[in-house]
Order: C-alpha cells, then sequence, then structure tokens
C-alpha cells in the first residue's frame, strides 16, 4: 500500500481537519489584507489545491516531501496577489500601503510557522506508528530510535525478530489510539522504506540507516547557480556583518583581556571543504591552559571562564569566522568544520562522513540548531545525520529556514552550544 494514500483507515480526519484550517485562516487574512481583490476569495482554496498536490494532506502528514516548495508557492501567491492589487486599485485596505503589505508578509509567516505544529499536534492525537525491525538492522533502528525521540514524533521501534525482509520496505503499524484495541479499523500496516521516512520526516539521514537503502549512493545534482548566488551572498553578508558587529567584537576582545587576559583570539585547525586544513578563528571563551582530558572537548564547560560562558552561549565568540568566510574557507551556512582528532576518527567509523566535505563548512548550520553540543561518539553519528540531510537537500528555502532557526537559537539560547 503506497505511503502517500490517502483516506486510509481513521485518520482521514486529520487532513480534513488541516485543509479546513489552512483554508479559513487564509480566509481570513484574504479578507483583512485584500477585501477589494475581485479574485481573493478564490486564493483559500487555490492555496489549499496546492498543499494538497505536494502531498501535503497525505496518511503520513509529515512525509512531505514537498510541503516546503508547496507553502512556499502559497505565501509567494498571496505576497504578489497583494502587491499587484496595491498597484491596480490602490486600496486593498486600511493603513498605509508598507503597513499593508508587512502584516500581509507577517501573516503568511505566522501561517507558514503555525501549519507545522499544528499538523503534527493532529498527527499526535490521531496516529501511533510502529516500525517493526529485524535483529540484523537494531543498529539502525536504535539511530532512528534517538531520531524519533528527539523530534518527539508519534512512533517508535521495535524488534520482533522478523528477518529477511528488503531493507526498504520495512512494516509499519498504524494505530488509532481513540479506538479500541481489537477493533480491526484502528489497525493498518503499511510498507515504508526508513531512509526516506527519515529524510523526509525526521529531516535526517542516519549513517546506519542509508548503509541497507537504495538512496546510499545519491548522486550530486549540478548546483552551479545555487553554489555561485550562495558565495556572492556570503562575501556581500559577512562583511556588512563585520561592519556592523565592529563595536560588539572590540567590546568582546576587552572583554576577554579584562577577564582572562591574553590572548584574545583562538586558532585551530579545522577541516574544511574536501579535506582542506584551515585556520578557524574564534574568540577565546576558555582558560588559555591546554585540554588535560582525553579528547579536545573533555571538560569543556568548566574550562570557559565567565565571561567566555557568556560568549559561547550568545555565539559571539563566532564572530571573527566571518574572516574565514570572506577568505573562502567557510560559508555562513554549512556542516560545522571539525578538529582533526574528531575528522580523523570519524572518517573511520562513520558511514558517508566523507560526503559532508562536498560543500564549505559554515558558521551555523542544520545540525547547529538542531542538535545539542556533540560530546560522545554516538552524538557524532547523530549529528553526521543532520550534515547529511542537509548536503543532500541544500538550496535557498534550506539556507533561508536555517537563518530563521539561528536567529531564534541566539535570541532564546537553545541548540548546540
Amino acid at each position: 500500500m503506497p505511503i502517500h494514500e490517502r483516506g486510509v483507515y481513521g485518520a482521514e480526519r486529520v487532513p480534513l481537519f488541516l485543509a479546513a484550517a489552512d483554508f479559513l485562516f487564509l480566509g481570513c487574512l484574504t479578507a483583512v489584507f485584500l477585501p477589494h481583490c475581485l479574485y481573493s476569495a478564490f486564493l483559500p482554496l487555490l492555496a489549499v489545491l496546492v498543499l494538497y498536490s505536494c502531498g501535503e494532506y497525505s496518511l503520513f502528514l509529515e512525509f512531505r516531501p514537498r510541503r516546503l516548495f508547496g507553502i512556499s508557492i502559497v505565501c509567494g501567491l498571496f505576497l504578489v496577489t497583494a502587491v499587484v492589487c496595491q498597484a491596480v486599485s490602490g486600496r486593498s485596505g486600511p493603513g498605509s500601503p508598507a503597513l499593508r503589505l508587512g502584516a500581509a508578509a507577517l501573516g503568511c509567516l505566522g501561517w507558514a510557522l503555525a501549519h507545522g505544529g499544528f499538523t503534527k499536534r493532529l498527527l499526535s492525537m490521531s496516529c501511533r506508528f510502529t516500525f517493526h525491525l529485524g535483529p540484523e538492522m537494531r543498529l539502525a533502528g536504535d539511530a532512528m530510535d534517538r531520531h524519533l525521540s528527539r523530534s518527539r514524533y508519534p512512533a517508535c521501534v521495535l524488534y520482533d525478530g522478523r528477518s529477511g525482509l528488503p531493507a526498504d520496505r520495512v512494516p509499519v503499524d498504524v494505530v488509532n489510539p481513540r479506538r479500541p484495541a481489537g477493533d480491526p479499523q484502528g489497525r493498518r500496516t503499511l510498507d515504508v522504506d526508513p531512509a526516506r521516512f527519515c529524510e523526509a520526516t525526521l529531516h535526517v539521514l542516519p549513517p546506519a540507516v542509508l548503509l541497507s537503502s537504495p538512496i546510499a549512493r545519491w548522486e550530486g545534482r549540478p548546483r552551479g547557480l545555487y553554489e555561485g548566488g550562495k558565495r556572492l551572498f556570503d562575501v556581500c553578508a559577512a562583511a556588512f556583518l563585520l561592519v556592523v558587529c565592529a563595536p560588539l567584537m572590540v567590546l568582546a576582545a576587552v572583554g576577554i583581556l579584562l577577564a582572562d587576559g591574553r590572548p584574545v583570539l583562538f586558532r585551530q585547525i579545522r577541516v574544511g571543504k574536501n579535506g582542506r586544513r584551515f585556520v578557524l578563528l574564534k574568540f577565546r571563551s576558555l582558560h588559555a591552559a591546554p585540554a588535560t582530558g582525553g579528547t579536545p572537548n573533555d571538560g569543556i564547560e568548566e574550562r570557559a571562564f565567565p565571561f567566555g560562558t557568556f560568549l559561547r552561549r550568545s555565539r559571539v565568540d563566532e564572530l571573527p569566522q566571518l574572516l574565514n568566510v570572506l577568505r573562502g574557507e567557510m560559508s555562513l551556512i554549512g556542516p560545522r568544520p571539525e578538529m582533526e582528532f574528531f575528522h580523523d576518527r570519524a572518517a573511520k567509523t562513520i558511514p558517508f562522513y566523507a560526503r559532508r566535505l562536498e560543500v564549505r563548512p559554515g558558521i551555523t548550520g542544520w545540525a547547529q540548531v538542531r542538535f545539542p553540543h556533540t560530546t560522545g561518539e554516538t552524538d557524532y553519528w547523530d549529528k553526521t545525520a543532520y550534515d547529511l540531510w542537509y548536503v543532500r537537500h541544500r538550496g535557498p528555502l534550506t539556507d533561508l529556514r536555517i537563518t530563521l532557526r539561528t536567529i531564534g537559537v541566539m535570541l532564546l539560547g537553545f541548540g548546540a552550544r
């Protein structure tokens, strides 16, 4: 039974509720910001049709490879209509034109953010998923279980001795918790590729799951236009940020001198694109005394002096890396460059680890906004899952998503340190 089949078991109410909520919310937006537009009444219906065609209203509501594309089309359609109506009629609502268009943009952003949370909430109330794996897939199953728990997705992994099953078609029980346990209408079994589920649902590509998946050897698509545009943006944005943040960087340097003396900058060899070594720059946040543990990260939080802890939590210590971006060694967004010690160890033990070297390392990245600070070997496996997902799905929309999440990390203080 295909995973995108609609109207299966008792979960058909979930996409129905979600479509109704989208229609009502977007209808309110058009009524407020486009009251005089002749075609505004059709915008909510058109938006729901676009999302339906992108697989948004399917049984596995989070298994939507094109959901970001559909949401972007809906937001763009609404904003373009608002601009056109403003230019043609000049009276698309109360207030100044700039205020109306700004409010419309914020309304679209609010809808896009609320849409995902509302979807997951409905899904958690209506479905429970159980992946049945054989004992030979325990490594992959344990990785899936960790990512499922971290994302709070309503699913679990069960090892029930089913051996010899194709690794890309494992059985998944879909249970309706609102129905009696013995009700046959409350349970269905689907066949799912675990790697594609992790990719589209959890936005990770665990190396242990990729080992037995047909997408393990994915071919890199030509991205010349994207890579060139990203490099141009990196240079312009890094130069701009250096000028804007210069006073903050001076204050950080003075604070380090007063709190712990010299040196102000911390220099360390890191591994970049295609395995190239370079010197990474940071504001020093740890005591100058060398580490005494078994790895460079042992006791790293205890080694930070008080002002250095503030720099680390606020991410101000990363600002000197803007110079690395200007020199072409890094990008604003990408997998974090690893120390040689951890890189050499991970390259020997983690499958597909080398694929994260296909792109320039970044100041921030998908793993940095989704995963806490890496300390152990298992953490490096899970962090690599985020990096591999970014390498496979990198693009303007993904970079924008990481940028917005990075702003949230800096303002709220969660995420990687």
